[in-house]
């Protein structure tokens, strides 16, 4: 992609779609570079394919957080909103914080990563907070 050859780059890894129909990593790197080229359905095919392979894959899809590990997380996202600059503070201090293992089918939909371990989604508040 760096070097101005996307075309190349889907085309590649297409065929490594082909040959390994079943590998995550290459949806994943498909659903990318589809994103940076502007494909954002077809990028959104392949990260719902990505969290479908990764469940597959896991060893307890059911098992969820641990007692009191949620809690954890959300005091560290706490200390990260305390270093934020008060501009974008601004933006997502009042954001609803869920914690989950990993996105629903219906956040990628909404466009986050499957694989990202943290992201906000809706829209940015503007300067006033509205």
């Amino acid at each position: 992609l760096a070097l101005g050859r996307n075309d190349d780059a889907i085309a590649t890894l297409r065929g490594g779609l082909e040959l390994a129909p079943e590998d995550a990593d290459i949806h994943y790197q498909l659903g990318v570079t589809l994103d940076v080229v502007g494909d954002h359905a077809g990028a959104r095919e392949m990260m719902l394919r990505v969290l479908e392979l990764d469940l597959e894959s896991d060893e307890n899809p059911e098992e969820g957080l641990g007692d009191g590990e949620a809690d954890e997380l959300r005091a560290l996202f706490d200390e990260v909103l305390e270093d934020m600059p008060g501009q974008l503070l601004d933006r997502v201090a009042n954001v609803p914080v869920r914690v989950e293992v990993r996105p629903t089918e219906q956040d990628v939909r909404n466009g986050a990563d499957p694989r990202c371990a943290i992201y906000l989604l809706g829209t940015a508040a503007d300067a006033d907070g509205e």
